[in-house]
């Protein structure tokens, strides 16, 4: 499948707030998530 676009379109990321903010709530969220013991008798 073809499309007209040319230009490779990239997502600024220093300017882009709320790309900063879900990107770190998810890396937290991961973080913590990991290091949580869900079952510590495995």
């Amino acid at each position: 499948m073809f499309t007209t676009s040319t230009i490779r379109i990239r997502p600024n990321f220093r300017e882009n707030q709320l790309l900063q903010t879900r990107t770190v709530l998810y890396a937290l969220v991961w973080i913590v998530t990991a290091i949580e013991l869900v079952y510590p008798s495995d």
